[in-house]
């Protein structure tokens, strides 16, 4: 007969034993879950499995039951307390083991978590390639990038997406890559698929799968902006470059404001770096305000859109040099609109022109007075023909009658026919005389003025030269001075010889109107005309042409030209009164 066995407190367990924090008991305390989904599934999935786990267990302790050498029947009460012990110290170090593992395991799935959040949420985009380059993985920035959903991406060749022509850049790439297994980096261009173009940083690296399958990790960035920096940033040190080289002053001001955004290095020179500065203050001279001869406002249209320009002339006032300006509105690589000016030192060619304007104004002032000395020599020519000349011809002619009639009656006939001739000599010679006294000076021109002057002369040049030359010229109120009558008429002269001897015109046209305070004449031909861009030679029209606006020029007219070959020729003269 078996002895009862003594029911006996639970033994205390050592005071080295391990405390884990666990009620007596033995069963987990819940641990605190990270509130997110795919770990609170991943919990569950643990409680499923460790319940399973416990069936296999006792499934296991069934079958091994009968070959435990262990007899409880034989052991004693000590030995059944020592077992009882160790089978609870177990239990704890069990215990302690599973909390440990569910703590790892829990740190893991965050871990995990974490890393997809970054993988998949990654300012750049992650590529996982096959050593074809087709796409395995890709993260959501990669989708982004390219335009394509994820799942759509496996399987596609990532040479698709590659620029037609950088495609060489990315072979070289890969095959770099596949050869040396090395990291390897490149800048090119891709296409998204709605076929948008972008610039993409790409660094590529070989892994090894666990089959020993070659697989590539590639990252891409979008450098867009950055390569348009980098561009803009050639651009303008190019253009820099250029800049600096000019030989004159080139600087470009915000419109609104004055501020100086840029001055090459011949503007430094000269006021120094006024970068950033206000371009009244510095570029300019005792200034309180934007200068009054500004071009801004010449610069926009009424939409703000930029003008053709404008080209002046300007004596800077601080280094009180000329210079040839030529001021524009552009488009500043930020956007807004300034004003540049490019200003060529034109100090020596101005004072050459100032100069020549100068001896011009005095060969004027000569050719002038040598004018007035020709017309007061022809005056007092034609005076000395008609005073001396025209009375010995008329006295000769008298003396000719009277000796023809003190012939007595038996003088041979050729005497008289002699004396004939001579008188007939001597009209046709003071006829002559007068015609070149007319040339000379018109006697209608300085006793009626210059209408009557122009009728005559139109009408005596009809009959010299067969051409039909008209007069239209309406009766002044009051009669132009002098000089002005002389110089008109002169101009007239001038005209019509060139139509008769070069422009061999058959019908030329004079017409004078009084205008308000303005005297104009003009004259037509229907002459060859002639090429306005071509330089006149010597001995040709250019030389009567010449005269004609310098006529024109010492009374202070306006002559103006106009011709084409085979068009006839017109001139205008504007005087006024």
């Amino acid at each position: 007969m078996k002895k009862p066995v003594k029911k006996t407190k639970p033994a205390k367990a050592p005071a080295d034993a391990p405390k884990t924090g666990l009620p007596r008991t033995g069963k987990l305390k819940t641990v605190n879950k990270p509130k997110i989904g795919s770990l609170q599934q991943s919990s569950v999935q643990a409680v499923q499995s460790g319940q399973a786990l416990r069936k296999r267990a006792e499934m296991i302790a069934r079958e091994t039951a009968d070959q435990s050498p262990e007899n409880i029947d034989t052991m004693s009460t000590a030995e059944i307390r020592q077992m009882i012990h160790e089978l609870r110290v177990h239990q704890i170090q069990l215990d302690m083991q599973n909390e440990e593992l569910h703590r790892s395991q829990v740190e893991l799935e965050e871990a995990r978590s974490r890393y997809f959040d970054l993988y998949d949420m990654a300012p750049v985009g992650y590529l996982t390639l096959s050593e074809k380059g087709l796409i395995l993985e890709a993260n959501l920035t990669a989708s982004t990038l390219l335009g394509v959903p994820r799942g759509e991406l496996v399987k596609k060749t990532l040479s698709c997406f590659i620029l037609r022509e950088d495609q060489d850049s990315y072979y070289l790439h890969h095959k770099k890559l596949s050869q040396t297994g090395g990291p390897q980096v490149c800048n090119l261009r891709m296409v998204k698929k709605g076929g948008a173009e972008f610039w993409a940083h790409m660094e590529a690296s070989a892994v090894q799968t666990e089959g020993d399958v070659p697989v590539y990790h590639v990252v891409l960035m979008d450098i867009t902006v950055l390569k348009q920096v980098e561009e803009t940033r050639i651009l303008n040190d190019s253009l820099s470059k250029i800049l600096n080289g000019i030989d004159g002053v080139v600087y470009v001001t915000d419109m609104k404001t004055y501020e100086v955004v840029f001055v090459n290095t011949y503007g430094e020179n000269i006021w120094g770096d006024i970068q950033g500065k206000i371009c009244w203050q510095t570029i300019q001279a005792g200034k309180n305000g934007p200068c009054e001869f500004c071009t801004n406002g010449k610069l926009l249209r009424t939409d703000g859109k930029p003008t053709e320009g404008v080209v002046w002339e300007f004596q800077n006032t601080v280094n009180k040099r000329w210079y040839n300006c030529r001021d524009r509105a552009i488009y500043w690589p930020d956007g807004r609109i300034v004003r540049m000016e490019i200003a060529t030192d034109i100090t020596e060619r101005k004072a050459m022109m100032l100069e020549l304007e100068s001896s011009y104004q005095q060969l004027r002032v000569l050719n002038r007075r040598w004018v007035e000395i020709e017309e007061l020599e022809r005056k007092r020519l034609s005076a000395e023909l008609h005073d001396e000349i025209g009375q010995n011809l008329t006295a000769l002619g008298i003396n000719f009658g009277i000796l023809k009639m003190s012939l007595p009656p038996d003088t041979e006939s050729n005497v008289y026919d002699r004396i004939d001739d001579s008188i007939n000599l001597l009209k046709r010679s003071s006829v002559h005389m007068k015609s070149i006294m007319s040339n000379l000076r018109p006697t209608l021109l300085d006793d009626y003025g210059l209408v009557p002057a122009l009728h005559w002369y139109a009408q005596e040049s009809a009959k010299r030269t067969g051409i039909k030359i008209s007069c239209v010229a309406e009766e002044l109120q009051c009669r132009p001075n002098a000089e002005i009558e002389t110089a008109l008429f002169r101009i007239a002269q001038e005209a019509v010889n060139n139509s008769v001897k070069h422009a061999h015109a058959k019908r030329i046209r004079l017409t004078l109107k009084h205008e308000g305070n303005r005297l104009s004449l003009v004259i037509t031909d229907n002459g060859i005309g002639f090429d306005m861009q071509a330089t006149p030679g010597h001995g040709s029209h250019g030389w009567g042409l010449m005269i004609i606006r310098e006529r024109c020029a010492g009374i202070k007219g306006i002559s103006h030209i106009e011709s084409k070959p085979d068009r006839g020729t017109k001139i205008s003269i504007e005087v006024p009164l």
